[in-house]
């Protein structure tokens, strides 16, 4: 027993000794990557919208609208499809890339067999009693998929203007709900300049460590390497240089 406690109590130190050894300093933290501090904070809400009469149906039976609003008054591109399966596919993109179509792994997700989506009147049996009133007023539509068959699948797809919010609906009750405390937000792609201007009246404490150099790597020592091939300084280093002598 006492052998036994004595190699318990080895086995502790040598996991304390190799706890304590960690260099922190090569690990990267949150207040050190400015999308992470972005989105860390608590945010107000970010109100989207759909403008009336935006959302359409195309030959193809695939809904299309615009969403305008948001933090940085960026237009998206709203995408809603239907399959044979019963599934539905719902893309948001930005309308005007800066950089082009965002990459997507058209090998990996592939389209089925698709399905025509029908928008439903306010009176039809599959639309939620409870989205009735807006569906009347034009506050909300409902599409339902129509397989190839002629039967319906089993859920119907709700879209609220505005703000904006989607929903899937499963004999009348929302299963899966997108946005629906309205905190809705989409990372666009930014201009260099955009970033800059944010830099500069940014706090103190959210400061370029960087001084806007471009990174291309990460050093085992969890300093970043840039594109003009210097390497991140620690923070006492730099205080160091920068001392007078």
């Amino acid at each position: 027993a006492e052998s036994s406690m004595r190699a318990r109590a080895v086995v502790f130190v040598g996991l304390f000794a190799a706890a304590s050894a960690v260099d922190h300093a090569k690990f990267r933290t949150c207040e050190k990557t400015s999308f992470c501090r972005r989105h860390r904070k608590a945010e107000a809400a970010r109100q989207f919208l759909i403008p009336p009469g935006s959302a359409s149906v195309d030959s193809s039976g695939r809904v299309s609208a615009q969403l305008h609003g948001g933090p940085h008054g960026v237009p998206l591109t709203l995408e809603l499809a239907g399959f044979e399966s019963g599934a539905f596919r719902l893309r948001l993109t930005e309308t005007k890339p800066l950089h082009g179509p965002r990459w997507e792994p058209d090998d990996i997700l592939m389209d089925p067999p698709s399905a025509q989506l029908v928008a439903l009147e306010a009176s039809a049996a599959a639309v939620p009693e409870a989205l009735r009133p807006s569906v009347a007023s034009g506050e909300a539509s409902v599409y339902a998929l129509r397989r190839s068959d002629g039967s319906d699948g089993p859920g119907v797809v709700s879209l609220q203007l505005h703000p904006f919010r989607a929903a899937l609906h499963v004999a009348g009750e929302p299963v899966v709900e997108l946005n629906p405390e309205g905190k809705f937000y989409f990372e666009h792609h930014r201009a260099k300049g955009e970033g800059a201007a944010a830099a500069a009246v940014a706090p103190p404490d959210e400061a370029d460590v960087h001084g806007g150099k471009t990174i291309v790597d990460y050093g085992e020592d969890g300093l970043a390497v840039y594109s003009d091939g210097t390497k991140q300084q620690r923070a006492s280093e730099a205080e160091a240089e920068a001392a007078p002598a």
